[in-house]
């Protein structure tokens, strides 16, 4: 009966103390009878009470390094390339401020994490959930009717 499908189980506990995931494509196609899963998340998460203001902005860069010697010569540190995406909130209440504050306490700029632009279409539209880590320090507003904005900028991972 669940030949060809992916699917998820819950524990029927409300809080979700295991979950696990039954794979199998053997009536999908792959002649193997398995899939290939680069990366994997499993953990806390959070959403916040409202979408980003704007669109993200996205930036291809490319940090490498040209310098010139004393005598004229150009040499190049090449650095990967990689997309840099910016997400901006308006307005977030405090509870969101204090999540946003506890992922850059846990993740700062070396560690890696997940952010999806749209949970609701998460497994669908390419492009809408980025493996990341934080390229600067999050910018916070100040405090107006218990509402601050927000601007982090990040660093799409391959």
């Amino acid at each position: 009966a669940l030949a060809g499908r992916i699917v998820q189980f819950f524990a029927s506990a409300q809080s979700y103390q295991w979950w696990y995931e039954l794979i199998s494509d053997n009536a999908g196609g792959h002649p193997t009878g398995y899939i290939r899963q680069g990366r994997i998340f499993i953990g806390p998460y959070f959403s916040p009470k409202w979408q980003y203001t704007t669109q993200p902005k996205r930036t291809q860069t490319d940090d490498s390094v040209i310098v010139k010697t004393p005598g004229g010569q150009e040499y190049a540190r090449i650095e990967p390339q990689y997309d840099k995406i910016v997400y901006t909130w308006a307005a977030l209440p405090e509870s969101d401020i204090a999540q946003f504050r506890a992922l850059f306490a846990a993740v700062g700029k070396t560690k890696r994490f997940w952010i999806c632009e749209d949970p609701a279409d998460a497994g669908g539209a390419e492009g809408v959930t980025h493996y990341v880590k934080n390229t600067d320090d999050y910018t916070y507003g100040p405090l107006v009717h218990n509402y601050r904005s927000l601007q982090i900028a990040v660093k799409e991972e391959r």
